[in-house]
């Protein structure tokens, strides 16, 4: 079951994005899940990929080298079809065998036309697509005391990438970073035209509805404000996308069946 969802802001530069979240690939990843999203991407012809973090599970995936190859496979046909852009979350660099973070998705930046966007930018058509990563330790505690803590921080990483003449495009895994009225006086949201994100799993809410709150977040939140679809704040689009899967491998095993109610969250953009 899939459920693409279409956004347009303007017709300034003439482009769509297809903008999807939380894969969580792991091992023994349904084959058929990518084939699904292979698909509609093939059918829909965006002019850019947006992967808003959460590509894998946990990072030790890529040390087996079958299960990394199935990956860059897909991956590579993806490139073929326009440019990915892909943003860390905190599964991307979380390592089970070792519990501390390990920077695994540069091992796929060697495929032609792929940018991990790992506290830095690309630019493309006058616009700069560029990606903030937060720490695993900001993870452990997503709460507005932690966020207080690393509110300096995206400005010192990702200022030097942004310009006045250009549209920017900032990738980031949580909304909940990016929506604090902290962050979003930072100098490098109020130069974004749009942000985009994922993480928050369409707020665990299974089937359609209006609005953007959630039943729960990642952080065990109740009823998050920001969980899912479009919204404007400051005058700035956000899109939070639903994701790929509910309830990853890591989640507790009695919550794996239930992802079998949640679609498949596609959305595409036209800017």
């Amino acid at each position: 079951m899939i459920k693409n969802t279409y956004y347009k802001f303007s017709n300034k530069h003439n482009i769509t994005l297809a903008v999807f979240s939380d894969i969580h690939y792991t091992e023994n990843y349904p084959i058929k899940r990518l084939a699904i999203l292979l698909d509609s991407i093939r059918i829909h012809k965006p002019n850019y990929i947006c992967i808003v973090g959460d590509l894998l599970d946990h990072a030790d995936v890529l040390d087996n080298q079958k299960n990394k190859e199935i990956l860059i496979q897909w991956i590579s046909k993806l490139s073929k079809m326009a440019p990915v852009m892909i943003a860390v979350g905190n599964h991307d660099t979380f390592s089970v065998k070792k519990k501390e973070s390990v920077h695994k998705l540069k091992e796929i930046e060697f495929i032609s036309n792929v940018y991990v966007l790992d506290n830095r930018a690309v630019i493309k058509d006058s616009i700069c697509f560029v990606g903030y990563t937060l720490s695993n330790q900001y993870y452990e505690h997503e709460n507005q005391k932690c966020i207080e803590a690393y509110i300096d921080d995206i400005d010192n990483k990702l200022l030097p990438y942004l310009s006045n003449q250009l549209d920017t495009i900032l990738l980031c895994h949580t909304p909940i970073y990016v929506t604090n009225p902290l962050t979003r006086n930072t100098r490098t949201l109020r130069k974004s035209y749009l942000v985009l994100c994922g993480h928050m799993h369409n707020g665990l809410i299974p089937f359609s509805c209006k609005g953007n709150g959630g039943i729960i977040s990642p952080c065990k939140k109740f009823f998050p404000k920001y969980a899912r679809g479009y919204f404007q704040l400051d005058n700035r689009h956000y899109v939070v996308s639903g994701g790929i899967i509910a309830f990853s491998n890591l989640a507790p095993k009695i919550l794996h069946p239930f992802n079998i109610l949640y679609p498949i969250h596609i959305e595409y953009i036209s800017i």
